[in-house]
């Protein structure tokens, strides 16, 4: 059968997977159609974050139905831009609020 999936206002794919296939093996196709590591995709149906042990069928995943795919950013990714908010920051305010007002943030976002 073929699914979509398809990335939040991004690319989509259509793979041929089989009602049995598990949700890893599934990741494993979008890798190499979308060329995004399997570790950085969270698959969702219908509202439901897809476990890599189960299969298809135990989400009744259909022929045609879409798969939303969520691509989670990685440390190096987070690592910029606290980079870039510090840089920022440093435009606006002294360095020692710069640093005061990035903790603040981080606090919230950790």
């Amino acid at each position: 059968m073929f699914i979509s999936v398809k990335i939040l206002q991004g690319q989509e794919c259509t793979i041929e997977v089989s009602a049995s296939s598990s949700i890893s093996a599934v990741k494993q196709l979008v890798a190499q159609e979308l060329q995004i590591p399997v570790d950085q995709q969270r698959l969702v149906f219908r509202g439901k974050t897809l476990s890599d042990g189960l299969s298809l069928e135990d989400y009744n995943i259909e022929e045609g139905n879409r798969l939303h795919l969520f691509v989670l950013k990685t440390a190096e990714d987070a690592a910029l831009a606290w980079d870039q908010m510090r840089k920022f920051l440093l435009s606006q305010f002294s360095p020692e609020d710069a640093e005061k007002v990035l903790e603040e943030y981080k606090k919230d976002f950790s």
